[in-house]
């Protein structure tokens, strides 16, 4: 991803959004996919009896069977 940034961005100043002039359309197109991403909410569940990590919400968890074990935290909090 890093070879798709150009070796002397341009930037018009404080509050300008950065541009991505020089990159192919399908370049910029695959690093604005990836920066928007990396920008959603970070909401990841954890069983809180066996540690089963996934990112979608299970009534019962696949790893112990137990039922309700998935409180939602952060990425961060895990």
């Amino acid at each position: 991803m890093v070879a798709l940034l150009p070796p002397n961005p341009k930037h018009a100043g404080p509050g300008a959004a950065p541009t991505l002039s020089g990159l192919a359309p399908a370049a910029a197109g695959a690093l604005y996919d990836a920066v928007r991403r990396a920008a959603r909410p970070l909401h990841r569940y954890r069983c809180a009896a066996c540690g089963f990590e996934a990112e979608h919400y299970f009534w019962q968890c696949p790893g112990c069977l137990g039922w309700d074990t998935y409180p939602p935290q952060r990425l961060e909090d895990l």
